[in-house]
């Protein structure tokens, strides 16, 4: 079942937390506010929280041409979306 985890926008900001188990991999991706249309700039990063607490980038993002990531190491994550689309855009999950 999907869940959306950032909703659609333009500004900057961070999705919720998602919580990734050992051996039990989540599919993470983009989606436009009103149709499947992957005609956008968006840009969001996947950020890896380290054993501090903090959020670290890691090698992955979503864009208009990987609009889906797989997440296998468990961990928590969040999607960092970055400001400048004009289309609204947001994240959603499929564990």
């Amino acid at each position: 079942m999907t869940t959306e985890v950032l909703a659609p926008g333009i500004t900057e900001a961070d999705s919720t937390e998602i919580t990734v188990a050992a051996g039990v991999p989540v599919n993470v991706g983009i989606f436009h506010a009103t149709s499947n249309t992957f005609m956008w700039k968006a840009s969001m990063s996947i950020m890896r929280k380290d054993p501090n607490g903090v959020f670290v980038p890691t090698d992955f993002y979503l864009t208009a041409d990987t609009p889906n990531q797989l997440i296998v190491g468990a961990g928590v994550y969040l999607v960092r979306r970055a400001s400048g689309s004009s289309v609204p855009t947001g994240v959603m999950i499929d564990p």
